[in-house]
């Protein structure tokens, strides 16, 4: 994802978004969009791993 955002890709956050609202785990998908936002925080990745 961070990929997309330090392309500078304009639809990175958008295509991510979609991903998590795709993605069954709750975990994962919190992860995805704070991705997105590229607020993603230690915590938040090792909780989506599990």
């Amino acid at each position: 994802m961070k990929a997309l955002r330090v392309a500078g890709h304009p639809e990175a956050g958008e295509r991510v978004r979609v991903a998590a609202g795709a993605t069954a785990g709750d975990a994962l998908r919190a992860a995805l969009e704070q991705a997105a936002e590229a607020e993603l925080d230690g915590a938040s990745l090792a909780r989506a791993l599990r």
